[in-house]
């Protein structure tokens, strides 16, 4: 009876640990004036992408200018590219440390995958009945085009992060280690949760099993209150992030208004992304600069180009895929070709120079992401390549 007690107390710890007196400390709000809280929904009807990622970043620089007080992030996501949404990461915990403007992971039905990874980088995280968690195993495009899991290397590093993520804010990393990791074998064992390096370790007559061998962790919503993943539930109201006010501490904030953000920039910027209208800007600067270069004066080929290296530079800083390395690399080609072209007559080694500069400075700018990609780690190149294949084989036939 002893035992059973303690391992009540031991589920029931999280709730208490990181419930509404844990939402006091960081979510502050004004009795008698206007309560702003920012809205940010990530539904399944399309994955995570970049476009995902330009409209948390557009919103969170809205939301920091309007002051909101806290954020709700409503997720009911597959999941998606894993590049897009370690950088949405980033944003949400620098949104947080930096700018203390705490964010509320409102899982309504679903958080798969990456959705589960963008979850854990949230302050807080409140659930429906029917939300799960977990399945955030990385996987590649085979050989065959069939989809496997990515290598043991790829999958250390996804483990760490999220492991880094849950221990910043306080919950158990070994359950988000389990959700990357098919391979981990977690068990309650004496109140506490122990991971295991075979399943032969097991014992069947006093360990409750977690996670069990060659299966990802996926978490109900019991679960997800029960091992402290989740802070706290609410009752399902048509989906609405308004339920996530019928917790008790949230109930008590008076004058809401919730902000959504809905802006042109986000569709632009990502109609400019798009590898096929990103590989026509190429084309558009290429050929503009060889008529401009070939013709006297400055004319409509000329203005053109610029245009298109123009929107090319916007979309890159959008996505933020750009450094000022990238833009000086592609300045010295465009500035070689010209000597070349415009001052020495013929074409040797510095129009050559300049062609290379120019289309590494090109590429740099229009595969966002690349990166963090380490070239001579075959397992780190090989995760990336489904995500940029596509954009580079754009790229190239624009070439």
């Amino acid at each position: 009876m002893k035992n059973f007690i303690l391992f009540v107390l031991f589920l029931l710890l999280p709730y208490f640990a990181f419930g509404s007196s844990t939402m006091e400390e960081y979510i502050h709000y004004d009795q008698s004036h206007e309560n702003k809280v920012g809205y940010l929904s990530i539904g399944k009807d399309r994955g995570i992408d970049q476009s995902t990622f330009l409209y948390v970043k557009f919103a969170l620089e809205d939301f920091k200018e309007k002051g909101v007080k806290f954020i709700i992030l409503h997720l009911n996501t597959p999941g998606g590219e894993v590049l897009s949404s370690l950088k949405i990461v980033d944003l949400l915990q620098k949104i947080d440390t930096n700018d203390h403007i705490p964010v509320i992971a409102f899982i309504d039905n679903w958080a798969i995958s990456a959705g589960a990874m963008l979850a854990y980088s949230c302050r807080f995280i409140g659930i429906v009945p029917n939300a799960i968690m977990g399945a955030a195993e990385p996987v590649m495009a085979g050989g065959d085009g069939e989809m496997k899991p990515a290598s043991e290397k790829v999958r250390s590093a996804l483990r760490a992060q999220i492991a880094n993520l849950a221990s910043f804010y306080g919950r158990d990393p070994l359950i988000g280690e389990a959700m990357v990791d098919k391979d981990l074998i977690l068990v309650i064992r004496d109140q506490n949760i122990v991971k295991l390096s075979s399943e032969s370790e097991i014992r069947k007559d006093k360990d409750i099993i977690i996670s069990a061998p060659n299966k990802l962790l996926t978490l109900n919503a019991k679960e997800l209150i029960d091992f402290g993943v989740a802070d706290f539930m609410v009752p399902a109201e048509f989906n609405s992030p308004m339920a996530l006010f019928k917790e008790p501490f949230l109930a008590k904030i008076p004058h809401i208004n919730l902000i959504s953000y809905s802006n042109w920039k986000i569709d632009f910027f990502s109609l400019l992304s798009h590898p096929a209208v990103a590989s026509l800007l190429v084309f558009g600067l290429l050929i503009g600069f060889y008529i401009e270069s070939n013709t006297p004066g400055f004319g409509i080929a000329g203005t053109v180009a610029l245009v298109c290296l123009t929107l090319i530079l916007l979309s890159s800083f959008a996505m933020e895929a750009i450094h000022w390395i990238e833009v000086i690399i592609l300045c010295a080609g465009l500035i070689l070709l010209a000597i070349e072209l415009f001052v020495i007559p013929g074409f040797g080694i510095i129009g050559v120079f300049g062609i290379l500069l120019t289309i590494i400075g090109l590429f740099a700018l229009l595969l966002p992401g690349i990166d963090r990609i380490n070239f001579f780690d075959l397992d780190s190149f090989s995760f990336a390549v489904p995500e940029l294949a596509k954009r580079f084989a754009w790229l190239t036939s624009a070439l």
